[in-house]
């Protein structure tokens, strides 16, 4: 008896699936050095961004040891009674931060020293030291750097404030009535808004304040401003730690690829553009 013979279309399925399947067989394994690969690259880029974060990080001690001589030298030029207090002299940050935030440090003190700090008989009349605090703070917070510049003085006048805005046209009337304290400070960090009417040389005309948040705006950050009255006033920036690298979340819209910071974004969603076309 011969043997059979295999039809010709059989016989080239057959060899066809076993084509296939060696494919596929190798594509699996070359998947999966491919991911190994990947996962090495990641770790390799997340060594390479810590060591060059160490390289460029340094403390808090040398900008609080700034602020320091500076505030030694207001004391002279003034003769306020004030004496500094900092905290988390320790926290680390990059450099080309720091050196970004002398000059609103600088701003914040003498802003806190021409507009906060009470004279000697007047803090002796609410029952305060006779000596004012001005206290800087630097702590971490995930990503992000906190600095807070605060004083134990007056405090902010929202009211008078807001009377000013209205009566210099910053301001509606409307709007200066039914302003609530945050929309006052809030206001303040615009440029050329003062906490008081007449300038001098230490502080001017609300024109370092509204650069103080120009600068920190620069830099990816943010400044926020709380005040009690007779309690004292605290100005906090929140800051990238690094300069160099930064986490971020990357969109796309009609095909062009943006970036926010990741310390600006508080939530995501996924939305559907057929359906946002249909409801308009």
């Amino acid at each position: 008896n011969e043997p059979a013979v295999r039809p010709p279309a059989r016989t080239t399925l057959v060899d066809v699936e076993a084509a296939l399947a060696g494919q596929a067989a190798l594509f699996s394994q070359t998947t999966a050095a491919l991911l190994d690969e990947i996962e090495a690259l990641r770790r390799t880029i997340g060594e390479l961004q810590r060591g060059l974060t160490r390289i460029r990080m340094e403390s808090a001690r040398s900008l609080m040891a700034h602020a320091a001589r500076t505030l030694r030298a207001l004391r002279r030029a003034t003769g306020v009674i004030v004496e500094l207090r900092t905290v988390g002299e320790d926290t680390e940050f990059d450099r080309a931060v720091a050196e970004h935030l002398v000059d609103p440090i600088t701003q914040l003190l003498r802003n806190a020293v021409a507009h906060g700090v009470e004279p000697p008989e007047e803090r002796a009349a609410q029952g305060k030291p006779p000596v004012a605090t001005i206290t800087i703070r630097a702590r971490q917070d995930g990503n992000s750097l906190v600095l807070e510049v605060s004083d134990d003085g007056r405090g902010i006048d929202t009211a008078a404030h807001s009377q000013r805005l209205g009566a210099t046209g910053g301001w509606s009337t409307a709007r200066a009535r039914l302003a609530n304290q945050a929309d006052v400070l809030a206001a303040l960090l615009d440029t050329g808004i003062s906490i008081r009417g007449e300038a001098d040389e230490l502080a001017g005309r609300g024109v370092g304040i509204g650069l103080v948040r120009q600068t920190v705006a620069k830099l990816g950050g943010e400044v926020k401003v709380s005040s009690i009255p007779g309690k004292g006033t605290t100005f906090t920036l929140r800051l990238p730690l690094s300069a160099a690298l930064a986490q971020a979340m990357l969109f796309k819209v009609d095909g062009q690829v943006y970036a926010i910071p990741s310390v600006h974004v508080v939530d995501t969603t996924q939305v559907d553009p057929h359906v946002t076309t249909a409801m308009v």
